[in-house]
């Protein structure tokens, strides 16, 4: 129950949770024709339906109903929990890096922080054909960074200055957008990665 006076962000409780989902399709619209029943597919949370998990029921349901236009085809032999999470934290990944940072072949790219979205972001950044950098303080996470085709890990963003990157990507976004602006050439491309508002 909310206290009187705080306003939710849910529309109404209590709400079912889950914004990054994935599943099998079991019941179709009347007028929907691009789906069939037993399609594996993600569901895009920021598609044209309301926010699942927020603004209506999300993934930990027994079901979720999802406009037809909010899906994406989980390809046959990707895990599913893949799918769930490319709609998501793949896009966010994406974007920052290739939509808004324009990773391309032959970029020298950094990325700071590999977490969720950092590991996606190094990950896409090497598939791109860039070389790829990536300062991250835990050092479990720098171990798992190195399996990621990058070409090299230090513990501390401030360890880059100077080394004249083309773009780098911040998904750590504390404490680091000055490492990150120092580490960069002359018209470079920085982006952080932020919560939206």
């Amino acid at each position: 129950m909310t206290h009187p006076g705080v306003k939710s962000a849910m529309p109404f409780t209590p709400m079912t949770l889950g914004h990054e989902t994935a599943g099998v399709i079991t019941a179709l619209g009347e007028v929907v024709t691009c789906w069939q029943l037993g399609d594996v597919v993600g569901v895009c949370p920021s598609g044209t339906g309301p926010v699942p998990g927020f603004f209506a029921p999300g993934g930990f349901a027994e079901r979720q109903l999802v406009h037809a236009d909010d899906l994406a085809r989980v390809p046959e032999g990707l895990d599913i929990s893949l799918g769930a999470v490319a709609t998501d934290a793949g896009m966010t990944s994406y974007h920052a890096l290739v939509v808004r940072g324009g990773a391309e072949e032959g970029m020298k790219v950094g990325v700071i922080g590999t977490g969720g979205l950092g590991q996606i972001g190094a990950r896409v950044a090497v598939l791109k054909g860039a070389e790829v950098y990536v300062a991250e303080p835990k050092a479990e996470a720098r171990e798992m960074a190195l399996t990621l085709g990058v070409a090299g890990v230090v513990a501390d963003a401030a360890e880059r200055q100077g080394q004249g990157f083309d773009l780098i990507v911040d998904y750590a976004g504390f404490n680091t957008a000055a490492a990150a602006i120092d580490a960069i050439r002359p018209g470079g491309t920085p982006v952080t990665v932020g919560p939206r508002r």
